[in-house]
């Protein structure tokens, strides 16, 4: 796959499945580091798995907007889903003197 900063002058054979569904060819007209713009014929749910042909790299999409035949998704991740992956661990004020007298 290319950097994720370059526009590829073709757009790239995808593959956009959900666990249990068909995959669906689409192709990948532009993306970024935070999403893309997809075409695809077939009509794709409103979050999906996406990865390039020519790839292993796969992204977890959401659909931001529709037009026709083309969808911006964002890519979804941990973060953007309202988790952290920095797991922090309960205090309990409590036990624990901070100073001793």
């Amino acid at each position: 796959m290319l950097p994720l900063h370059v526009r590829p002058e073709a757009p790239l054979a995808a593959l956009a499945y959900m666990p249990g569904l068909k995959p669906q060819r689409c192709a990948i007209v532009h993306y970024t580091k935070l999403g893309a713009c997809v075409s695809s014929a077939a009509e794709l749910p409103d979050m999906f798995i996406m990865r390039a042909v020519d790839s292993h790299i796969e992204r977890i999409c959401r659909v931001v907007w529709r037009d026709e035949r083309l969808l911006g998704v964002e890519y979804v991740n941990a973060r953007t889903m309202g988790r952290s992956r920095k797991k922090e661990l309960p205090v309990d004020w409590g036990a624990t003197a901070l100073y001793s007298t």
